[in-house]
């Protein structure tokens, strides 16, 4: 083996080393970022599962208040063609009588 061979050798196994204690000084950051990412995308997923049901709370309150707001209309409308608000059997359920 030359002398040139061996300091190859020499070199290669330095550099592997080295490269080996870089990689356990950045092991602890690599499982640090891997565990921010996770973080930021569950995060985010519940984020985006708060917001759909904001949402569809804020358009049933809308259609509520549409409904009630055309069943006023509709009610009013029934009072005022029958002449009688009390004879609005249409809207209101069956009358328990006493027997």
């Amino acid at each position: 083996m030359k002398r040139s061979d061996s300091y190859k050798v020499i070199k290669a196994a330095v550099g592997a080393i080295a490269v080996a204690l870089t990689a356990v000084a950045f092991y602890p950051v690599r499982e640090f970022l891997a565990a921010l990412l996770i973080f930021a995308v569950l995060s985010g997923a519940v984020g985006m599962a708060l917001l759909i049901v904001f949402l569809v709370q804020e358009l049933v309150f809308q259609g509520v208040a549409q409904l009630e707001a055309r069943l006023a209309c509709v009610r009013a409308r029934h009072a005022a063609i029958s002449g009688q608000p009390e004879d609005d059997h249409v809207l209101r359920g069956p009358r328990l009588t006493a027997q």
